[in-house]
């Protein structure tokens, strides 16, 4: 178990140097307070801490990033239980983006890596897909399923790992590099463990793409880096790896790069992130204006919200005004019937609960999720889709 003084460390606010070029210039732009550093719902009565979270923009670079924090701190994180859905159809959707852009061949009889994928692993939707492969994960905590469908799994700090050295053809990093603390030491060893020419096909969450779509989730202890297009590209650039093509760049960006063991580069910021989070500073103003027009009902007892997942505790610790007058939360996740949201007394039941609830009106933070559950339930339901995304519509 984390002593206290190791989560007091976390949350004073200094970076000692920065996670892609390892400058010591890091500035302090702002402060999220006191979010919850496990934003799962929590058994009641759970003990969690509340920490705030520095957002740094490096004056070197232009990486945008949290305090530091010790590794001992980051493993931490994890050892709480996290309910992360699995998304078949999405994993085959990026293993089929790299087939049409390199051939069948790119996945077909190669040797995979997966860094970080031990809760959903690769392995499952390649196979799933037709493709045959030799495929290795690698993760901190990976999950039984990794086992069942992987080659071989191997459990620990990508970093340390006993792997073989130029062995792998592609490596695959979806939604990783955000958590690791120190990510060039990742880079740096995927380039021993890569062959020359090998790729990598990383997703990570996207700084602009997150202030445009969901500014509440732009920020928690898990997700020590907040990537750019330019950040991400120098972070590869920096340990010898150049940019191969993009697949997408909205609310998440999606590159590949390839091991050419090329000189080690620094370029400027394609974006200037200190404006950028001066927006999400103002985006996230704008939204707790809009919500407090809403005139929302009175009293205890009136206002639920729909879904219990790390979204609607993020954006309830942002706007604690709203957290204190929301009395219950449903979800149809049945692991999380009885837990309560991070930070209150909010506590989860089953979607079959809500007419009987008492509740006045139904909060959603998504339009498709309120377009879905609204018409099989008499309660008024409102979805906050079109506050928090810019050009959705409610």
């Amino acid at each position: 178990m984390m002593e206290d003084a190791e989560i007091e460390k976390a949350g004073i606010l200094v970076l000692d140097k920065c996670r892609v070029c390892g400058g010591g210039n890091g500035r302090l732009h702002s402060v999220s307070s006191e979010l919850p550093i496990h934003i799962w719902p929590l058994p009641a009565g759970k003990k969690n801490a509340y920490l705030d979270a520095g957002h740094f923009v490096c004056g070197d670079c232009g990486h945008v990033q949290l305090q530091s924090m010790s590794d001992e701190f980051i493993d931490f994180l994890y050892e709480e239980e996290y309910f992360v859905l699995e998304d078949s159809a999405l994993d085959k959707h990026r293993i089929q983006s790299l087939v049409d852009i390199f051939g069948r061949e790119v996945i077909e009889g190669a040797r995979l890596l997966d860094v970080g994928g031990g809760n959903n692993p690769i392995a499952g939707p390649v196979s799933e897909l037709g493709y045959k492969c030799e495929s290795w994960v690698v993760d901190i905590n990976p999950k039984p399923l990794a086992a069942e469908v992987a080659t071989k799994v191997v459990r620990g700090r990508f970093e340390d790992a006993e792997l073989p050295q130029g062995y792998f053809d592609l490596a695959t990093s979806f939604f990783s590099m955000e958590h690791f603390n120190n990510p060039p030491e990742i880079i740096a060893r995927m380039a021993e463990v890569l062959k020359p020419g090998g790729l990598v096909a990383v997703e990570v969450p996207n700084l602009s793409g997150l202030i445009d779509f969901a500014p509440h989730y732009l920020t928690f202890h898990q997700h020590v880096s907040i990537f750019s297009v330019s950040s991400l590209d120098n972070l590869f650039s920096l340990q010898g790896f150049r940019r191969k093509t993009m697949i997408h760049e909205d609310a998440a960006i999606y590159l590949v790069y390839e091991n050419v063991h090329g000189p080690k580069e620094l370029s400027a910021p394609g974006i200037d992130p200190w404006v950028e989070m001066d927006r999400f500073r103002a985006r996230m103003a704008d939204i707790g204006s809009r919500i407090q027009a809403l005139e929302l009902p009175e009293g205890e007892g009136k206002i639920g919200i729909y879904a219990a997942g790390g979204s609607t505790s993020l954006f309830l610790a942002n706007f604690p005004w709203l957290r204190e007058r929301i009395s219950m939360a449903f979800d149809r996740d049945t692991r999380k019937h009885g837990r309560v949201i991070p930070g209150s007394q909010i506590k989860v039941h089953g979607p079959q609960d809500i007419d009987s609830s008492g509740i006045e009106i139904l909060l959603f933070l998504d339009d498709g999720i309120h377009k879905a559950v609204s018409p099989d339930v008499r309660v008024k339901c409102l979805s906050l889709g079109h506050i928090l995304s810019i050009g959705e519509t409610q």
